[in-house]
């Protein structure tokens, strides 16, 4: 049913649009910080949202690898993966680029950085996971509609 030469066409880089948003937001919380400087966010917050991140992607990437898939989105996929955390979310790299975002938001303490999450999710979600489910659905038909029916895209 694969087809190699189809390709999910997708353009972006996701760690890239994380990593770009986060910049972007962190120059601007040194240029015009939203939240006075006495107001403090505790850290564990984001230290655990950072090792769940670690959690998630981890296994994720070990599966990839394990299947012979190619790690990047741009690339033809091989393999449908569905076991570890894609049981129970159709994007676990995603939602783990997430977790990382929010917990390396709230370590630097910027406001900035977490309203920049909303556009940065609106890229992912038109840019990137659309596209992609588009791809797999062409790639897997029946299996991929059956695995997406059961598994939520991110939680």
């Amino acid at each position: 049913m694969t087809n190699p030469g189809d390709s999910p066409g997708i353009r972006v880089i996701p760690p890239l649009v994380y990593a770009i948003a986060f910049l972007i937001g962190y120059g601007l919380e040194h240029a015009w910080p939203l939240v006075d400087e006495s107001w403090k966010w505790t850290s564990a917050g984001g230290i655990i949202l950072i090792c769940a991140s670690f959690f998630l992607v981890v296994p994720a990437i070990m599966l990839f690898r394990r299947a012979s898939t190619p790690l990047d989105v741009r690339k033809s996929a091989t393999t449908l993966i569905t076991e570890g955390p894609y049981r129970y979310s159709r994007n676990p790299q995603y939602l783990a680029l997430t977790l990382l975002y929010l917990g390396l938001a709230l370590l630097t303490e910027s406001v900035w950085v977490l309203v920049l999450l909303v556009p940065t999710l609106v890229v992912m979600t038109y840019g990137v996971v659309k596209k992609e489910e588009a791809y797999l659905e062409r790639q897997f038909g029946d299996g991929y509609r059956e695995y997406k029916s059961r598994v939520r895209r991110w939680l």
